[in-house]
């Protein structure tokens, strides 16, 4: 059963997940990483092939054109919050005041998680 603060509740700020009800969060944006590693490496099958056929600098303006648009585009997307624990994504107009994420952190709440719902 999911158990909302007041603070979720009003949209102000992630204090506590609901899911879980772990207080501890990171911040990241809001994309999905499989996109842009599917976009950097259809970049460079594209790049080898005008490599393998003597066209460095065409090669080169591929790698670099694909790592500007990859730039742009996340530099364009909105901040999201996670839940350490249970990876329960928030999205929305609070204030995000998560820290960046923390492999250390990681490391020692997943475990902890998945061993409360059973996984381990």
């Amino acid at each position: 059963m999911l158990s909302f603060s007041d603070d979720v509740r009003a949209s102000t700020k992630v204090d506590q997940c609901p899911v879980c009800e772990g207080g501890d969060f990171y911040m990241r944006k809001d994309f999905d990483p499989k996109v842009g590693v599917t976009v950097i490496v259809i970049a460079a099958l594209i790049s080898a092939g005008f490599y393998f056929y003597g066209q460095d600098l065409i090669a080169y303006g591929v790698l670099g054109g694909a790592a500007l648009i990859d730039l742009f585009i996340y530099s364009r997307l909105k901040d999201l919050t996670v839940c350490y624990r249970c990876h329960a994504e928030f999205r929305g107009s609070f204030e995000h005041s998560a820290p960046p994420f923390d492999l250390h952190t990681a490391d020692e709440l997943e475990p902890e998680y998945e061993r409360k719902v059973g996984k381990r």
